[in-house]
């Protein structure tokens, strides 16, 4: 399996198609971070993950996603290869911390194999397209 970084020009596609196949909006890669990488099994695309800045040196592990139509064990593989190579980047970066947030139980699990720790914070989110 390799990874390689996210260029919108030759992956965006791939996403948008995932995107769809997991029934969710295309919208959501219009805005997806500049730092990312993306797992091929052969020539076939099996996961993508990105980091977006929050503050100079925190990171989010943001927009983590994969082909539906992968092989589930590739899936797997896939997401660690991908989560690996945004921590390496991040060091590489010499940032502080990677912060996330999942509901997933699976997430959590394959969270702490990398070193993420649970944190007793609750998420809070303002919606400003809502109208008041």
């Amino acid at each position: 399996m390799e990874v390689v970084e996210y260029k919108k020009e030759s992956h965006l596609k791939f996403i948008e198609n995932w995107l769809v196949a997991h029934e969710l909006s295309v919208d959501l890669a219009k805005d997806l971070p500049r730092i990312g990488f993306l797992a091929f099994d052969n020539e076939l695309g099996v996961a993508a993950g990105f980091l977006r800045f929050v503050e100079s040196d925190y990171l989010i592990l943001d927009s983590l996603i994969t082909n539906p139509k992968a092989y589930s064990g590739s899936r797997d593989m896939a997401i660690d290869l991908v989560v690996k190579k945004l921590i390496e980047k991040a060091k590489e970066m010499q940032k502080y911390k990677i912060i996330a947030n999942s509901t997933d139980a699976n997430t959590l699990l394959r969270s702490k194999k990398h070193g993420f720790k649970e944190t007793p914070h609750t998420m809070i989110v303002l919606d400003l397209r809502e109208d008041g």
